[in-house]
């Protein structure tokens, strides 16, 4: 898939807000697991992209490396933390011809959503620092319902706090 200068631009406009949820979050794994540095090279990485830098490949990898971490933590707090690097990395892979399926909910509102389950205050972070682009990406996109779970809440308030 060949990405456009436009969408490039747009895509780490998306990753930079998508770090700075992660980034946030980091300190709570980082402290249930010193010496992991898995979560904070993917949150790095992106950021880096963010900031101007290439999109590689290995982008995808430090996202798996965050998505592994988060699943060998024991508290749920850390785990978040974890996927929310993870999903941080993997924003730069948004796929935009597909935001009117909602399939690309978890890459553009996934590092926010499971950051606000290790930092209490993340919604309402998250929601302050979007940029207008990551609100009109929303609005291409279905409106998420709430659902069962705690982190579906999550989503669905950074969905509606984002139309």
């Amino acid at each position: 898939m060949v990405v456009h200068a436009v969408d490039l631009a747009l895509l780490r406009t998306v990753a930079g807000w998508a770090a700075g949820s992660a980034a946030r979050a980091l300190p709570i794994y980082e402290a249930a697991a010193p010496g992991d540095d898995r979560p904070r090279t993917a949150v790095e990485a992106i950021r880096t992209f963010a900031d101007g830098g290439p999109r590689v490949h290995r982008l995808r990898v430090w996202s798996m490396g965050a998505h592994r971490a988060a699943m060998a933590a024991s508290d749920p707090a850390a785990a978040a933390a974890a996927r929310s690097a993870s999903l941080a990395a993997s924003s730069a892979y948004l796929h935009l011809d597909l935001l009117p399926t909602g399939h690309q909910h978890p890459h553009l509102l996934g590092a926010a959503a499971y950051a606000s389950l290790a930092v209490a205050d993340e919604v309402d972070t998250a929601l302050t620092q979007a940029p207008d682009v990551v609100r009109d990406l929303v609005r291409q996109m279905p409106e998420l319902a709430p659902g069962r779970t705690t982190l579906s809440e999550r989503y669905a308030k950074l969905d509606a706090g984002l139309r």
